[in-house]
């Protein structure tokens, strides 16, 4: 389990609890959110919100993790290494400055509500920012949740560069999928069994998520149920936000790194 203080106003801090087996139900009464872990189906004070992501076991060899990846995506990671695509995972406050500011632009360039930068900043000390670097240029960034103790890795956010050339987005989409090989063969060599895809749109009829539910297939893995839980202080204070917002098209509500790949 791992607990994130996000900042909120007045001073307050808003704990958002992940892979926790179960929502403690005197937390109702708090700012709290739980994530990632099981659907324990409705839990006294809290809004229960079912959902699913993506386990890849990496506890096997780095040989068999890459087996179980579709044609397509093992392709596209060898044709990445062989273009000279370069990966790294940083854990310094500047690695998460800057991917909150890679993250924004991606967000606002696809039109999506992105987490405050507060927010993603306070995961410095959870987590790790992976980078794939092309001719020394960023072109992809994810934000990992680290849980040593649940011996598992998430993909919290991710972002792109975006391209209007065909040659440079198929570049992008080279680098997004090796640097998601890159950080299982990375956490691998540290120990973790589970690699988390960071939610999975099950069953949906939205095209664009079918289209990430499939950039995530490539990997293999089993989809699991989750479940997402919001204290009702939480749940007003979001409804309150919304409230207060532009009109604006409604989408399926879906972890927002289901939004990232190219």
């Amino acid at each position: 389990m791992r607990t994130v203080s996000h900042p909120a106003p007045f001073g307050l801090s808003m704990p958002r609890v992940w892979f926790a087996d179960r929502p403690t139900v005197l937390r109702g009464l708090s700012l709290a959110t739980y994530r990632g872990g099981p659907d324990a189906g409705p839990v006294f004070g809290f809004l229960h919100q079912p959902g699913h992501t993506l386990l890849i076991d990496i506890s096997m060899s780095e040989e068999d993790i890459f087996k179980r990846f579709s044609k397509s995506t093992a392709g596209n990671i060898r044709r990445g290494l062989k273009d000279g695509i370069q990966t790294r995972f940083r854990d310094d406050a500047a690695a998460f400055e800057e991917f909150a500011t890679f993250y924004a632009a991606f967000a606002g360039r696809k039109g999506l509500d992105h987490e405050r930068r507060g927010h993603l900043l306070a995961y410095r000390g959870h987590g790790m920012i992976g980078q794939a670097l092309f001719e020394g240029k960023v072109l992809t960034q994810m934000l990992l949740l680290v849980d040593k103790d649940a011996g598992r890795v998430r993909v919290h956010r991710a972002g792109s560069l975006g391209s209007d050339i065909p040659a440079e987005r198929r570049t992008v989409g080279r680098a997004n999928r090796l640097l998601h090989y890159a950080a299982m063969v990375h956490f691998h060599r540290l120990g973790f069994p589970v690699f988390d895809m960071g939610g999975y749109a099950l069953n949906t009829t939205d095209e664009a998520l079918s289209h990430i539910n499939r950039f995530k297939s490539g990997f293999g893995g089993t989809v699991c149920p989750e479940a997402t839980y919001r204290s009702y202080p939480v749940a007003a204070i979001q409804w309150l936000r919304r409230a207060s917002r532009p009109t604006r098209a409604a989408r399926p509500l879906v972890p927002k790194a289901e939004e990232s790949p190219s």
